[in-house]
Formats: C-alpha cells, structure tokens, sequence
C-alpha cells in the first residue's frame, strides 16, 4: 500500500533587507493526522549570496515556535530551478491535523539582494492504529 502524501507550494517574493512570514496548509477535507516529511526551496532566479547578503528559510511546527529546520545561504549561490531541502529535525511538532497551518519565515538581511521562490511542503498521511 502506498502512502498518502499532499504537496503544498507557496510563492515568496523576499527584497533585501526583509523578513516574510509565509503560510501553507493541509486542507481539512484530507481529514486525519500529517507527518512532515519535506520542505524544498526551489529559486525561480539565480543569486550570488555573501556574508552581509544572505538568506535564511526557518520552517516552525505545528505550535508555530519550534523550529523543525532551516537552510542559511551565504557565501553561495543560488541556481535558478535547483531545489535546496531543508533538514528537518525529528519532534513531535512535525505531526499535524488536517485544516492547520504551518509557518515558514524568509530572513533577507542586507540591501544587495531579492529573490523570487517557490516553497514546497510535503506531508505524508499517518496511518491509523
């Protein structure tokens, strides 16, 4: 039996020097308990990221505060279509409920850089005992 999944994906438009708060959810007529299992940052444009110009993704949990993960960028570059995982860390905050929302906070310190991106969040459907 294979498992369920569903597959969010939010766009986020980040211009240097900002913080954006970005929400996905999983529809309440899914029903049931989610597990987290993926959050991706795939970039529509390339960007060359430094010390001073960088960019971090924080995904949060179900209570909106435990941070299950992030990816920090600097010194790097971003390819245009390449996605970038997030490594998420094991917690019980990874579990939700069918209608909740999730949070993902985009940092863009600095004054050189923006970013287009789409965000994808998959989660997995927890069986029943």
């Amino acid at each position: 039996m294979q498992a369920e999944v569903y597959t969010a994906e939010v766009r986020g438009t980040q211009a240097a020097d900002t913080v954006e708060d970005l929400y996905v959810s999983i529809p309440a007529i899914l029903g049931g308990d989610w597990n987290l299992r993926e959050v991706n940052k795939v970039p529509f444009d390339a960007a060359t990221f430094s010390a001073t110009n960088y960019a971090t993704l924080t995904v949060y949990g179900q209570d909106g505060t435990t941070s299950l993960g992030t990816i920090s960028v600097d010194a790097v570059s971003d390819v245009a279509g390449t996605k970038r995982t997030v490594t998420l860390t094991e917690s019980v905050q990874r579990k939700f409920n069918a209608g909740d929302v999730m949070k993902l906070a985009i940092t863009m310190p600095g004054t050189g850089l923006a970013q287009d991106a789409m965000y994808q969040v998959t989660w997995e459907k927890m069986r029943e005992p």
